[in-house]
């Protein structure tokens, strides 16, 4: 039993491993605000009253107008209003749309990217082919201190919008092999995952359902996560992510909780991880990177 669970245990992780997303379009209520960084460095987010070649008014939460000229202009992209809060704009990054390990149900843009490790050890790259299509690849060079077992996965991703910016599904595959110095050790891994995620990339709930093998065997009972993330500040993100998986009668848990410091051009994350179960391991530290590629939102 512990032998299948083991097996279990990698193949939840490697497959909940997927690519970070973003929303598929530009949102439809972008039109009329805009988010401006001038070259002194300051932000201003709000509703355009009126623009000509010289100067863009603005309305905004703090200043009733604000008229910047164009030429102290160093950037300006529109966004939708609930992107913004205050005067700030809670800018789009490929760690707004997945948690700590697992992902919600958006999808990577065509020509969209990310570099993700966790732990130092586990290492992915995604890309997206197309709007609704990506393809990751990964690897974890040693899975021990003491091993030379090094699991190396490919992992196709669908995303498809039912309701723009609202609710979102996706099916996620895996394919990958345990390579070892003892033969005996090595076997194919895979997988697939279902999700479903209700909210926008600042604050969703995912639920999903899925199933893994290893070693020529699926798992009995389906495996199931829960997740959600809510954004608090432009740059500070609170996440919650937990998955269940039934084996032999028993329910296994693994639950995370932290929460994301958020950069342009990388963020981190910082939480626990609990499997609250089997291994009784309470509060083992995580530490994550993701460093997006391609162009900047």
């Amino acid at each position: 039993m512990k032998k299948r669970l083991a097996l279990s245990l990698l193949g939840i992780a490697l497959l909940l491993v997927s690519p970070p997303v973003h929303a598929q379009d530009v949102q439809k209520d972008t039109a009329g605000y805009l988010a401006i960084r001038t070259s002194d460095g300051n932000e201003f987010v709000g509703k355009v009253i009126t623009q000509d070649s010289a100067v863009i008014v603005l309305q905004t939460n703090i200043f009733a107008e604000i008229t910047i000229r164009r030429e102290a202009i160093r950037r300006m992209r529109p966004v939708s209003q609930k992107q913004t809060r205050s005067n700030k704009y809670l800018f789009e990054t490929a760690s707004n749309t997945h948690y700590f390990i697992g992902q919600n149900a958006y999808g990577l843009r065509k020509g969209e990217g990310y570099y993700q490790n966790g732990w130092i050890f586990l290492n992915q790259f995604a890309y997206g082919l197309s709007d609704h299509f990506s393809i990751g690849v990964g690897a974890v060079p040693f899975l021990g201190f003491e091993t030379d077992e090094a699991p190396i996965w490919i992992q196709p991703k669908i995303s498809i919008p039912l309701l723009e910016q609202k609710v979102h599904v996706s099916i996620t595959g895996i394919v990958g092999r345990l390579f070892s110095s003892y033969e005996e050790d090595a076997f194919g891994f895979g997988g697939v995952l279902g999700q479903v995620t209700y909210g926008s990339p600042n604050a969703n709930l995912s639920a999903g359902v899925g199933s893994v093998w290893g070693n020529g065997s699926w798992t009995r009972a389906p495996l199931f996560s829960i997740g959600g993330m809510v954004r608090t500040a432009p740059r500070f993100a609170l996440i919650s992510e937990n998955y269940f998986v039934r084996e032999d009668g028993d329910t296994y848990t693994i639950a995370m909780l932290g929460f994301r410091a958020i950069g342009r051009r990388a963020s981190f994350d910082f939480g626990l991880l609990s499997s609250l179960d089997e291994f009784d391991a309470i509060g083992i530290p995580w530490i994550g990177l993701q460093v997006p590629i391609g162009p900047p939102r």
